[in-house]
């Protein structure tokens, strides 16, 4: 994809493009200024060499008879120079501040729109990805495309300003000057082709590597008491070590052609002006004339060549960046499915699943088929089987986490499908084996982002769940459960995650292996509160002791569900 195609697209995915026309007038505005000031510097060099010359004009004239104010002619011209200096590099400073607040407001959009989409992705899509993909889009890739954004807006900006730099100059000294602009654009352009290939190459191996990175720094702290217990740091170490090294060299490569040409260009600048002005000394004699005509080059250079070099550096870093974005825009292109018109799904009366088959991608044979789930609310409903038969995907498919199966699920005669799944899933908590606990305070791992409601006292939640010697003349807020829960044991975690599906009070709950880190005694007890709820319960277990409360218990084999006992 060229480069002119990815600002296409990127256009296309800016929503508030009214601050970009704003943003263009002000870049027209601030060309102006610039070109104003250097058809400013001659009258400037001739007042200060021949102050008499400033009373040929009559709108200096008016001014000293409007005002009645005798002013020394060079002082005036000085003042009114700097002045307009000055209110030019105030515009460019406003200019900078506008084009990084843009920029980074887009990126920031667009964190946040993939963010979403990745949390509201189908089940079966996030597990297929990888996490350390998503985290590098989210970050590097994101701030890439800020980056590429902010190279548009600068490309935009300094386009505008060298062409009115360029016609000021031209109308100086066309053919002088239009020579050596043209060396130099043949230059910044021999260079923008020959090294094109290499720089999009380099572009891919970046955004690579920084996925590997984080995948390895994921995997070395995800793992840390294995590293630790086998001594494998030094693995983790060499496998970091290298792929940050192929990085750098990307990165140096890149930043290298980007900003090389600037100093080949300012030593050719440097060589063509002394030749210019050598060859003007031996064809006109006039010094004073020659001089104030190489002051003008010498200013408008000074001006133009920053922007040439900031239109090229900026067109390269665009072309290192190209695969960074493009993997940011194909997240983008996902669409959040919008809810059902019905406002509430209420689960008053039946569940029905029939299922007739359901496979994982890439698998060859079924994982469930020829396999139905009736139960009514209120019931208590128990399933066991061996590891690797499919409970946990069968609980997936109850909760509505996977949907693509031959089969269907009906909630009170109601089928469910992707527009309404968000209301059934709004009635089901779920206790899983693994509980996944954030680096935050006990209350929050148990509001889970749910405000906090007033119905619902937490203390009197965890004194059911056995919790109550643990938080006993603690802060909710203040008692840390540390990174991965390192800060808690496992029966704790478990006890949290209770705790948890309780405080969202829903008409459903599922316990997915959710007390087999707890000691007899607590879980007895536990199960003893679980049966006395007045909910409906699920509850997948290896122990079929657990399960004396249950008035329907099934056994997962063969793919199929069978009834085992009926209260």
């Amino acid at each position: 994809m060229s480069n002119l195609s990815l600002i296409k697209i990127l256009w296309d995915k800016i929503t508030n493009k009214r601050k970009f026309y704003l943003f263009g007038i002000l870049s027209l505005v601030n060309a102006l200024s610039d070109a104003i000031n250097i058809g400013l510097l001659i009258p400037f060099i001739n007042v200060m060499s021949k102050p008499e010359l400033l009373f040929q004009y009559p709108y200096f004239k008016y001014l000293i008879n409007l005002f009645e104010f005798n002013l020394n002619p060079r002082i005036f011209i000085l003042i009114l120079f700097i002045g307009i200096l000055l209110i030019s590099s105030s515009f460019r400073i406003y200019i900078n501040w506008f084009s990084l607040k843009f920029s980074y407001s887009i990126s920031e959009n667009f964190a946040q729109k993939i963010y979403s989409n990745v949390l509201y992705k189908d089940y079966l899509e996030i597990i297929k990805e990888s996490s350390s993909k998503t985290i590098g889009d989210i970050t590097y890739r994101v701030n890439a495309t800020s980056n590429v954004i902010l190279s548009i807006v600068l490309i935009f900006n300094n386009v505008i300003l060298s062409l009115l730099i360029l016609i000021s100059l031209l109308l100086v000294n066309f053919s002088s000057i239009g020579m050596v602009l043209l060396g130099i654009g043949i230059i910044y352009l021999v260079i923008t082709f020959a090294f094109k290939s290499e720089i999009s190459k380099k572009s891919k191996l970046i955004s690579k590597t920084q996925t590997e990175l984080i995948k390895i720094v994921q995997e070395g702290i995800g793992g840390i008491k294995e590293v630790i217990l086998t001594s494998s740091q030094s693995f983790f170490i060499n496998e970091f070590k290298n792929r940050y090294n192929d990085l750098t060299k990307s990165l140096v490569y890149n930043s290298f052609i980007s900003s090389s040409p600037k100093i080949l260009i300012e030593v050719i600048s440097i060589a063509l002006l002394l030749m210019f002005y050598f060859f003007s000394v031996a064809k006109d004699g006039d010094i004073t004339k020659i001089i104030g005509l190489i002051s003008v080059i010498a200013f408008g250079a000074q001006k133009l060549l920053p922007s040439l070099q900031t239109i090229y550096q900026n067109w390269t870093n665009i072309t290192s960046n190209k695969f960074l974005v493009l993997d940011v825009l194909e997240n983008l292109k996902f669409k959040i499915t919008n809810p059902s018109k019905i406002k509430k799904l209420n689960f008053e009366e039946k569940f029905e699943l029939n299922l007739s088959k359901f496979s994982y991608e890439g698998q060859k044979s079924s994982t469930l088929e020829g396999l139905n789930l009736n139960f009514n609310k209120g019931d208590k409903i128990g399933i066991i089987g061996p590891s690797g038969t499919g409970k946990s995907t069968l609980i997936n498919i109850i909760s509505g986490l996977i949907l693509d199966f031959k089969g269907e699920i009906k909630i009170d005669n109601i089928k469910l499908d992707k527009k309404n799944i968000r209301l059934w899933q709004d009635q089901i908590a779920f206790v899983p084996q693994n509980v996944f606990i954030f680096d935050s305070s006990l209350e929050e791992n148990i509001t889970f982002g749910i405000e906090k409601r007033k119905d619902i006292n937490i203390n009197s939640l965890l004194k059911q769940v056995k919790l109550d010697k643990f938080i006993k003349g603690r802060n909710l807020k203040k008692i840390p459960l540390g990174e991965k829960a390192n800060m808690i044991s496992g029966g704790e975690k478990q006890r949290i995650a209770l705790a948890r599906a309780l405080y969202r009070n829903t008409s459903l709950i599922i316990f997915d292996e959710a007390t087999n880190a707890l000691d007899k005694k607590v879980e007895d007890e536990i199960f003893k509160m679980i049966y006395s709820l007045q909910k409906t319960i699920i509850i997948i277990t290896h122990n079929t002791k657990n399960l004396q409360g249950c008035d329907k218990i099934f056994e997962l084999k063969n793919k199929k569900l069978e009834k085992v006992y009926v209260h």
